[in-house]
Parts: structure tokens; sequence; C-alpha cells
């Protein structure tokens, strides 16, 4: 009598089979989701500093041609400001200083505790235009509480998201130190800082 071969899976097997199926799948899952979160954050990270890095040079190019004797408020470290007030020199005209029309770059606060930096031009003349520079910037630096203290070992005390401080060199010039920290909620929903600081000669 000739026996047939079984055909078909048992139970048993196929249930062995769906196990192995199911943590393959999980771990395929996993894979691509730590790689779709890598790659977000990568690009994250790029426009956190593509942001922080356009934002100080337009500071800088705006500063570099300020007076030293029309920049205010002159606060020196360990204070700081988060505005600050100054005015381009164009050059001498029949012996006569000629200044710009008035500016200021400040932080200013949105609705979500954050705030933004905001340059203006012509401030206070029927021509003033604002003009935002940055986005989700800060209260306070990175690191920063308010307690009189410094916090982050920058040398400054309690100093806004948007920092200004002066310093100066010699008789003909001054630093302006400009500190800034900006933020971006990454792919985990983490909230991840960058901060930088530059420094700007003035003249008279």
């Amino acid at each position: 009598m000739k026996v047939n071969s079984r055909s078909g899976f048992t139970l048993i097997e196929v249930l062995i089979a769906s196990v192995i199926f199911a943590l393959i799948s999980v771990n395929i899952a996993m894979v691509t989701r730590t790689g779709s979160q890598a790659t977000a954050n990568g690009i994250m990270h790029e426009l956190l500093d593509s942001e922080l890095d356009l934002t100080l040079d337009r500071i800088k190019l705006a500063l570099m041609s300020a007076s030293a004797d029309n920049v205010y408020p002159q606060v020196s470290a360990p204070a700081s400001n988060e505005r600050i007030e100054f005015s381009a020199s164009l050059g001498v005209q029949g012996g006569i200083h000629i200044m710009g029309d008035p500016e200021r770059i400040e932080w200013t606060p949105t609705e979500n505790e954050t705030g933004k930096v905001i340059w203006t031009q012509a401030v206070g003349l029927p021509g003033e235009r604002k003009i935002q520079w940055s986005r989700s910037v800060p209260i306070l630096q990175n690191k920063e509480v308010i307690n009189l203290g410094d916090d982050n070992f920058n040398g400054l005390v309690d100093e806004p998201g948007l920092a200004f401080h002066m310093q100066h060199a010699s008789d003909e010039e001054m630093q302006v130190f400009v500190t800034l920290t900006i933020t971006k909620t990454d792919a985990s929903g983490r909230i991840v800082p960058a901060n930088r600081q530059v420094n700007i000669t003035c003249r008279n």
C-alpha cells in the first residue's frame, strides 16, 4: 500500500512563521522610522544653523556701519539688552558728519513664549518699516535662567535670547557683542537650541 507524502503546514508551523514574519516586519518598521527621524533631524539642524548664521550676518552688516556715538543703550557685561538702536555713518559732507536714519534691532515676543528678531528702519519717521529677520528665539539664552547668575558661563547674567552688550576697546572704537539663541522642534517633538556669539566693531 502506497503512503501519500504530507502536504501543507501544521498549525504550529503556521504560528511560528507568523511570529517570525511579525518580528521581521516590526524590525523593518523600526529601522525605517529611525532612518526617517535621522533624516528629518539632520534637515532640521541644517535649517537651524542656516537661520542662525543668516540672522547674525544681517545684524553684523547693519552694525558695521554704525557710529559708536550713535549706539544705544551702551550696556556692558555682565548686563545685556535685547534691543539696540543706532544710526549708520554715511560719511562727511562739507565738514559735517552725515548720519543715516535711526535703526533698531530687537527681540519682540510672540504668542508661544518665544520671540522674533525685528529690524526697524527709519524709527519714528514717516517711512518707518519693520522686517522680521528670525523667529523661534526664546526669552532667555540656552541654559540661562532668571537668578542673577551666569548659568551658561559666557560672562553675562540672565541674558535674553537676543542679547547685546558693549565693550570699549579704545578711544576710537567700540565692540558690540551679539549673542543669539534659536530653537526648533525635532521629529520626536524635542526642542533643540542653537546659539552663537559674534562681535562687531563700531568706530567714531
